[in-house]
């Protein structure tokens, strides 16, 4: 599977954005190096008007569930 940042983004306004929502969290898949995957949601017209990216999680085990 290829991660794409249009398509990320397309997929998050088009099926999940609600201005109602004060809090969402999304999982992109690995990707190699991070502040590239930032740069290039910032850079996302679409994406910096609906969000703001506040925190980034790395490295979550699933032992971390409950």
């Amino acid at each position: 599977m290829k991660y794409s940042t249009a398509d990320f983004v397309k997929a998050l306004i088009e099926e999940k954005y609600d201005p109602a929502i004060d809090v969402m969290v999304a999982a992109l898949p690995s990707y190699h190096h991070l502040k590239k995957a930032i740069f290039e949601l910032r850079k996302s017209e679409e994406f910096t008007q609906k969000f703001d990216i506040k925190f980034v999680v790395t490295k979550v085990s699933a032992n971390n569930f409950f």
